[in-house]
């Protein structure tokens, strides 16, 4: 009956179906707020959530990484390398990094900028790990071909690694 009277009356019925309409806005608006918005009960929720973000976007990068040294795009491959290693600093691939940017210097023939990623690896790793020894023996080679000769004989004094012995019959015979 009411509602009746409302739709007679031109100016109640109006009124009536305003204030129905901002009801059901006003109903659907905290609908959304309650429901559609999930609230984080903790920073370890927060850090849950963005742990697989990181790590896919980490997996992303050493993949592109990859392709672009794969590929012998080496300038790209530094800039994405370097972005890399400021992004996951501690990361377990570190060190790799590190020998794959002195390995695209190499190739880029900047033996300087080489030698100076070969040495941190040289700085930051034990003596007799694959790291260590790969790099040592990257580096000598890189003086060689930038014929700095007594440099790599004074690497290679009192060595007892063929590798680093080979390195120094090269030296003397380019010396020759």
């Amino acid at each position: 009956d009411l509602f009746l009277k409302f739709l007679r009356n031109p100016c109640g019925g109006i009124f009536f179906m305003r204030k129905i309409i901002i009801l059901i806005f006003s109903v659907w608006l905290s609908s959304l707020h309650l429901f559609g918005q999930s609230e984080y009960s903790s920073v370890f929720d927060i850090k849950d959530e963005w742990s697989d973000y990181t790590n896919f976007q980490r997996d992303e990068m050493v993949s592109f990484c990859d392709f672009l040294y794969k590929e012998k795009h080496f300038e790209r491959f530094l800039l994405t390398a370097f972005q890399f290693l400021y992004r996951f600093p501690d990361d377990s691939l570190k060190t790799v990094m590190l020998y794959t940017i002195a390995r695209s210097y190499e190739e880029i023939k900047n033996y300087d900028l080489a030698n100076r990623y070969y040495n941190r690896i040289i700085n930051s790793e034990e003596e007799y790990s694959v790291a260590y020894r790969a790099s040592k023996i990257r580096s000598v080679y890189t003086y060689l071909i930038n014929d700095e000769i007594k440099k790599v004989y004074s690497l290679t004094n009192d060595t007892d690694n063929p590798y680093l012995m080979v390195l120094r019959g090269y030296a003397f015979l380019k010396e020759l």
